[in-house]
Parts: C-alpha cells; sequence; structure tokens
C-alpha cells in the first residue's frame, strides 16, 4: 500500500502522514481494513497525522498509529470508517486538532490518553460517540469538540451538559433560559461550547474554575461575566465578537490570554496581572493605525511594565488604580525589568527568587521593610 509523507524537520529526521493539503488524503481512498502506518517512513520518524490524512477514507476502519505521535491534524481522520474495529490513541499524544473526528459514522468509542492537553473546534462532532473520559491533563477544550454526538444528544432537554468537571455546553441553544443567565455549578474546572448561543447574557463562575475554551463563548450577546482568581487560561477567541461585553476583569493568575479578545467590544479592561507577559498581536481588537481603542486599567506601580510590554502597550490609554498590593513583586528596575541585587542590614546578599523573612532590606539603594 502506498502512502504519502511530508518531512517535518530535517535536522529532527521527522516527519508526518500526508502532505496536509486540502482534502488530500494519505492514501487511496478506497483502501479498506486495517492500515499500519510504518515508523520510521523513509528512515524519519512519524509524529504527527498530517491534516486530511484519511480524510473521506470510509473503507477504513482502523489505522495503528505509531506512539511517537503528538498531533492528530485538521479533519485528519474526518469521515473515515475508524472506529469499527479497534481504534487505538498513542500515550504520547498532546493535541487532536480541530474536526480530526469529525462525522466518523463508526466512532462509538475512543480513549483519549492521559497527556492530552487541547481538544480542538468540532474534534469529534456528528459522530456516535457515545463512551468517552476527558483526562486531567486537558487545558483546553474548543467549543463544539463533542456536539452532535450520540452523548449529546442523549441527554434531557434544557440540560448543561457536563463532563469530567468541564461544561462542554447546552442541550438546545434555542431553549436557552429566557432571562440569558449562566450559572455555573460551583465544582466546574473548565467551560466551553456556548458559540453563537446568542440567547446568553450573562455568566457567573465558580472560584474553581481553571480554564476557558477556544471560542467558548464567541459571537454571543453576553453583557455581564465573572472571570474569578484562579483562572489560568482564557482560550483563543473565546470573546470573539461579544460586541455588548463593553468591560471584563482579567484575574492575575491567568497565564495565557493568546487571542482571547479578538473582535471583542469591550471598551475598557482591567488587568489584575502585576507582571505582564507577552501576547500575540491578535489578543486584542487593533484599531486601523495599530492602536487597541480602549483604556487598560492595571495595578498601581505597574504601568512602565505594560508600557515596556509589547501589544500591551498598544493600548491608547493606560491608567494605574490601586489594588490593594503593599508587597514588592520583584527586585528590578520597573521599566526595564533588570535585576537588583537585594541585601540585609548586615550586607548579606539575599535571595531574589525566594521569600525572604520579614524584615528591613536594602535594594536599588532603597530600603525595604517587610
Amino acid at each position: 500500500m502506498e502512502m504519502t509523507f511530508k518531512v517535518i524537520s530535517e535536522a529532527d529526521k521527522t516527519c508526518q502522514v500526508g502532505d496536509g493539503l486540502y482534502q488530500n488524503p494519505s492514501i487511496d481512498i478506497s483502501i479498506g481494513g486495517e492500515v499500519s502506518i510504518p515508523d520510521p517512513a523513509n528512515g524519519y520518524s512519524v509524529v504527527r497525522i498530517g491534516d486530511y490524512a484519511f480524510y473521506g477514507c470510509e473503507y477504513v476502519t482502523t489505522v495503528a498509529i505509531p506512539e511517537r505521535v503528538t498531533t492528530i491534524g485538521y479533519a485528519s481522520f474526518s469521515g473515515s470508517g475508524v472506529g469499527f474495529a479497534k481504534f487505538t490513541l498513542p500515550e504520547s499524544l498532546t493535541s487532536i486538532d480541530d474536526y480530526a473526528f469529525c462525522c466518523c459514522r463508526n466512532l462509538t468509542r475512543v480513549i483519549i490518553p492521559d497527556g492530552v492537553v487541547r481538544i480542538g473546534i468540532n474534534a469529534f462532532s456528528s459522530s456516535p460517540l457515545s463512551d468517552f473520559d476527558i483526562p486531567k491533563s486537558v487545558t483546553n477544550i474548543a467549543s463544539g469538540a463533542f456536539t452532535e454526538t450520540h452523548w449529546s444528544n442523549s441527554r434531557p432537554l434544557y440540560e448543561l451538559l457536563y463532563k469530567d468537571q468541564w461544561l462542554l455546553g447546552y442541550r438546545d441553544f434555542f431553549d436557552f433560559p429566557q432571562n440569558g443567565h449562566l450559572e455555573i455549578d460551583p465544582w466546574t474546572k473548565g467551560v466551553t461550547g456556548f458559540a453563537y448561543c446568542s440567547y446568553i447574557v450573562s455568566v457567573t463562575c465558580p472560584p474553581t474554575l481553571k480554564y476557558i475554551g477556544e471560542k467558548a463563548f464567541s459571537d454571543t450577546d453576553i453583557r455581564e461575566i465573572n472571570l474569578p482568581e484562579g483562572l489560568l487560561s482564557i482560550g483563543k477567541n473565546a470573546f470573539m465578537g461579544c460586541y455588548y461585553l463593553r468591560s471584563i476583569t482579567i484575574p492575575s493568575t491567568v497565564t495565557n490570554i493568546e487571542g482571547a479578545f479578538l473582535g471583542c467590544g469591550a471598551s475598557s479592561y482591567t488587568s489584575m496581572i502585576r507582571k505582564p507577559f507577552e501576547i500575540g498581536e491578535k489578543t486584542f481588537r487593533v484599531s486601523d493605525d495599530g492602536s487597541i481603542n480602549a483604556t487598560l486599567y492595571v495595578p498601581k506601580g505597574t504601568k512602565k511594565r505594560y508600557e515596556a510590554t509589547p501589544i500591551w502597550n498598544k493600548f491608547k490609554t493606560i491608567e494605574e488604580f490601586d489594588d490593594g498590593y503593599d508587597g514588592i513583586d520583584d527586585v528590578g528596575d520597573s521599566a526595564t525589568g533588570i535585576e537588583q541585587a537585594a541585601y540585609d542590614l548586615q550586607g548579606r546578599r539575599v535571595s531574589v527568587s525566594s521569600v525572604r523573612p520579614k524584615g528591613v532590606y536594602i535594594q536599588g539603594g532603597k530600603k525595604y521593610v517587610k
């Protein structure tokens, strides 16, 4: 059986199955039964199932995937016959991309390995999937990942779809509560699956919430949402097209907001983050002149840091507010971030990175009392 491959890295001697071209599978679509992917392939280690690799291969019942594969690409098994026979995903897997197993008519059960971090948009949608678990390693589930599956369609109408501490959506958007309010259960750690639900106007998030998935609330009529301290990640396009959301507060615990507010209508953002990190250009809605036409409120004493950090510094207005913080959260120059040594009153240099005991310290020529 002939199978196409594409080199990913000559230096690492890695490759992917298929050339990744639009709707161009790696094998003849008339091939059926079990398919085994050779590894190595032509001297290269197979680490990725490329986009559309088995797209439309309806007679293929299962595929033996090498243990070094980390990514199942875009629509790689969409419309294929996998699942009719035993189908196993490798333990090395970290990402299941958008539409990866969409419309797989035989796929009723899948074991998602512990180690998978992302499950993409409509990854398993429109399949007869009824048996699956979400491993604890998953931090990002995109909207629609499990919609129109046997699992979701068999749930009672007017019910929120919970699975393994994740809220994955609502059984029927057209019958969303008339008050437009979504209250997420207090034990929930992740939420996704409400894209294009125009009936939502407000959301109450529990303090346990850690992850908001890709496109979780995109193109909704949300006007109000509380993001709790403890939240770690806001997925790509999570609030895209939320034109009625006029203000939002980003908790200090957040470490990822890549692309989260692209196309969001907010006119003001409050960031509780004291040490801003670099973010992508498409995180916020940008004006034609390259600026972000909104006000960014930041904790007292951090304005220079935001002005020195790419993308954050594109906000037209940055204003400080008093967040009540009275500690020393770094020992560097606030504008340059260059670390300065700190000493106790006996002249001994003290640790910068670790927590210091209460006392008086000299750092940067200034006295600090802790």
